[in-house]
């Protein structure tokens, strides 16, 4: 069944504008197919926590790619995810490219080694972060030349590139999501 996207309106009156903005991020895994609409003040404060979200999220899966170059970690798993992918998108089945996607992620986290990094990139996982300006085929298609992109670097034993990459491809997901936030 299709998940469906609604617009949700975003209003709190100045004592609760805090508590909305952390209710934002504690949902941001549920909220982010939606589209978003806030008023002034509210819109800059969720805008806030988003892009804070993105930039933890940025920072540590980047390191996450640096571990592994660093740990010459197994990339077995991580490249059977690609293959399932691209299989997944020559076929123009899309439909299971969010289990994919955060299937890649997760198998970077995992060849990191670091076990609280994995469990603190659990806890800020949201899913996908498409735009309202793109199918979901377009998102998968996008999304997987940024994961080949960054799996090749790593393989490469490119530590910074795959920094980089990886936290080029978070803050992308972060533009995009802001696509579906209107103020």
């Amino acid at each position: 069944m299709a998940k469906m996207t609604k617009v949700l309106a975003l209003v709190a009156h100045d004592n609760m504008k805090r508590d909305l903005a952390e209710w934002v991020d504690w949902n941001s895994r549920n909220l982010s197919r939606h589209h978003l609409v806030c008023t002034g003040t509210t819109g800059k404060m969720v805008e806030k926590t988003l892009r804070d979200h993105y930039q933890i999220r940025a920072v540590l899966e980047g390191y996450a790619c640096v571990l592994c170059v660093e740990t010459g970690a197994d990339l077995s798993a991580l490249q059977n995810c690609l293959k399932v992918s691209e299989e997944m998108i020559a076929s123009g089945d899309s439909s299971r490219y969010s289990d994919m996607n955060q299937s890649f992620h997760y198998e970077i986290w995992n060849a990191s080694g670091n076990e609280k990094l994995v469990t603190m990139l659990s806890e800020l996982w949201n899913g996908l972060s498409m735009g309202v300006q793109m199918t979901e085929m377009e998102y998968a298609k996008k999304s997987f030349v940024e994961h080949k992109e960054i799996y090749e670097a790593i393989a490469a034993k490119g530590a910074e590139t795959a920094r980089a990459r990886m936290e080029k491809h978070i803050r992308r997901s972060l533009d995009d999501m802001l696509t579906r936030y209107r103020e």
